[in-house]
């Protein structure tokens, strides 16, 4: 009942209310849409360096097609779709996961890829037909094309996807080698290397293609700085919460029901908390009636002795790389963070029920972006940085972990660095 009344909600407002948006030119986007107010006296910049932007976990649009097929279809995310046949939706976006061989892979007969690789299409939104409310890069987005910015000359867009990219498979699968061939055709047509900005996962994403994939020499040449915006380089208690036990998530169905498919996210495994903010053996979990806790020291006893062991073994492979004490990487790089709003730092698990890990926890509140600590967040504080590299702060106060892209402050702020006149 609550799907068809939810599916009927948006079919009413995208025929009456919203236009469906094909974003080949994002300067025809109504401005009343936007979801925030930007400021309107952004002039054009003669001196413009190129901009790759990389997004987060479920910020890149997907699409998928059955191998006999040619048409290709909006899997992630279109939620009348997601509403209207969720069990095939769900057969279809949820990944095959082999601990065997730690690699995920799409269910037989499907094949999936992001939506407009190097434009704008595929990151703009999470829905286009919900633009009032899934927008994501869409207004920094905006900002650029009004200082000159142009879509595949000097702005770069990289959906990737997130169900199937572990940290250690990245570098196997093709998804580096896109990264490294668009940055090379951004120098090859603009003669200048690229500055490129990262938000929530997409952050460590980068840092690991900068600091093992790539040469030095190779990075002086193609980019000239890296903008991470809080980033999740400690890891999130999110994560944790979606892994551990269960957690809603921004969609309109509850965290029971999405459940199975937030835990199979590849990307969610390298996300969790990780030693370099939570060290050795940092406070996870405690349960409220025993007082037994989780700490880094024995976070995999969360899925041994719940019966999960192909999570825990998810975990072990993503932890191997993420607890690796971090390097500068080795270009000068803008650590954008905010913080001030109330963030779940570790969680208290109830115990009022047999199977504790079927029921939402409770989070225990610190500082941070809302989504991510804030020592998570400050973990480039501590990168090793042998050769002084520039890195630079650059802190908002009672901005969320997703409004950092479309605050006017720090929209402001990024157009300065990427742009002079």
């Amino acid at each position: 009942m609550l799907s068809n009344l939810f599916l009927l909600f948006l079919c009413v407002f995208e025929t009456h209310a919203f236009r469906h948006y094909e974003l080949d030119e994002l300067t025809d986007v109504d401005e009343e849409n936007d979801m925030v107010e930007l400021p309107l006296t952004y002039t054009q910049k003669a001196n413009r360096d190129p901009v790759v932007l990389i997004p987060g976990l479920a910020g890149s649009q997907l699409e998928s097609r059955q191998t006999n097929e040619t048409k290709w279809e909006r899997m992630w995310v279109k939620v009348r779709r997601v509403v209207s046949d969720f069990d095939q939706f769900k057969k279809d976006f949820v990944p095959i996961y082999d601990p065997v061989t730690n690699t995920y892979s799409n269910r037989d007969g499907l094949i999936v890829r992001p939506r407009n690789y190097g434009g704008v299409k595929g990151i703009a939104y999470m829905d286009d037909t919900l633009s009032w409310f899934t927008g994501t890069y869409q207004p920094l987005i905006k900002a650029l094309q009004e200082v000159g910015y142009k879509v595949k000359k000097d702005l770069w867009g990289v959906p990737w996807d997130f169900r199937l990219d572990t940290a250690d498979q990245l570098a196997t699968n093709g998804e580096f080698a896109k990264l490294k061939w668009l940055l090379e055709e951004s120098y090859r047509i603009n003669q200048k290397p690229a500055v490129v900005l990262t938000h929530s996962c997409g952050c460590p994403l980068f840092h690991i293609f900068l600091t093992t994939f790539v040469t030095p020499e190779w990075k002086s040449k193609h980019v000239k700085g890296f903008i991470p915006c809080n980033g999740p380089f400690g890891g999130s208690m999110e994560a944790f919460q979606h892994l551990s036990t269960v957690h809603s998530w921004v969609v309109p169905f509850t965290g029971k029901v999405f459940n199975q498919i937030t835990q199979s996210l590849a990307c969610l495994y390298w996300m969790l908390p990780n030693e370099n903010a939570y060290g050795k053996d940092g406070l996870l979990a405690e349960f409220n009636k025993t007082g037994t806790q989780i700490r880094m020291s024995n976070m995999n006893d969360t899925w041994t002795t719940t019966g999960r062991s192909w999570m825990s073994i998810a975990a072990y492979h993503s932890l191997k790389v993420m607890n690796k004490p971090q390097e500068h990487p080795g270009v000068p790089t803008h650590v954008f963070f905010s913080h001030g709003k109330k963030t779940t730092t570790s969680i208290v698990i109830k115990e009022e029920k047999e199977k504790w890990w079927k029921e939402e926890a409770e989070g225990v509140i610190g500082d941070g972006d809302g989504t991510v600590p804030l020592a998570s967040l400050l973990v480039p504080l501590k990168w090793k940085n042998e050769n002084n590299h520039p890195l630079e702060f650059h802190e908002f106060e009672d901005i969320s972990h997703g409004q950092i892209l479309k605050d006017k402050k720090s929209v402001a702020k990024i157009i300065s660095i990427v742009a002079q006149n």
